[in-house]
């Protein structure tokens, strides 16, 4: 099930979903998961938010969300694709069916 935001980025219902069912992480990375989510296509892809949305959606310094996106990364649970974005903005898959959620 896929909508969309008042500044047209999509988000599904269905990958929060999915992430609240199977996350295994907790705290402020279960919630930048899912802020990043909120941005993605029903596939887990498609997400492009600044850091600076995304920590302020997180209520995080920019900072301590870049240090929150790496450990994801580095756990598997999200793909980053550096510059693969709109006006080379950061692009983020979240892996469904990955090995990182149970």
């Amino acid at each position: 099930m896929q909508g969309t935001h008042e500044q047209g980025r999509a988000m599904s219902i269905g990958v929060m979903t999915y992430i609240w069912e199977h996350s295994r992480q907790k705290g402020s990375a279960l919630l930048l998961l899912l802020a990043i989510a909120d941005h993605a296509h029903d596939d887990g892809s498609g997400a492009y938010p600044t850091v600076q949305r995304l920590a302020n959606k997180i209520r995080m310094t920019v900072r301590n969300t870049q240090l929150l996106l790496k450990r994801l990364e580095t756990d598997g649970d999200l793909l980053i694709i550096r510059n693969g974005g709109p006006d080379g903005a950061n692009l983020y898959q979240i892996p469904l069916g990955g090995a990182n959620f149970t």
